[in-house]
């Protein structure tokens, strides 16, 4: 597991390496905290010019004239992805990218309220319902 951080594909790069000359099988990678994503009916808004918190009045503007935007999930780069980024390093140890982790405020949310492994066991039951589970890159 690794960020598109430098500092941690090089950790990474590092285990891969030791577990090749332990003999141990390396499955894949999995690139964690691959942007950050949240519905746009839980997002800020600031004026750009001010700062000031505009929220309410977005949120109002968005209803008004688009409402189906307000369930749309809005994604964002956090951190610029390294040279290739984990999907490169993958290629170059010729190991599979299994899959792309967000952050994601929901799963934040639901770690505090119920607990890592409930909020995995409902993740799962969620990926299977909707057909998905961990994004493929």
């Amino acid at each position: 597991v690794t960020t598109p951080q430098e500092v941690a594909m090089q950790d990474v790069r590092k285990e891969i390496n030791f577990c090749r000359k332990t003999n141990v099988e390396v499955l894949g990678l999995v690139e964690n905290m691959s942007g950050y994503q949240s519905p746009v009916s839980n997002l800020q808004f600031r004026d750009p010019s001010s700062g000031a918190d505009v929220t309410a009045a977005t949120i109002a503007m968005i209803q008004s004239k688009c409402p189906e935007l307000l369930s749309v999930m809005a994604h964002a780069e956090v951190f610029p992805a390294f040279g290739d980024g984990p999907q490169g390093m993958a290629a170059k140890f010729g190991v599979d990218l299994l899959g792309k982790l967000p952050l994601d405020n929901q799963v934040s949310h639901c770690w505090v309220r119920a607990g890592v492994r409930a909020c995995v066991r409902a993740g799962v039951r969620a990926g299977v319902r909707a057909g998905v589970g961990l994004s493929p890159s």
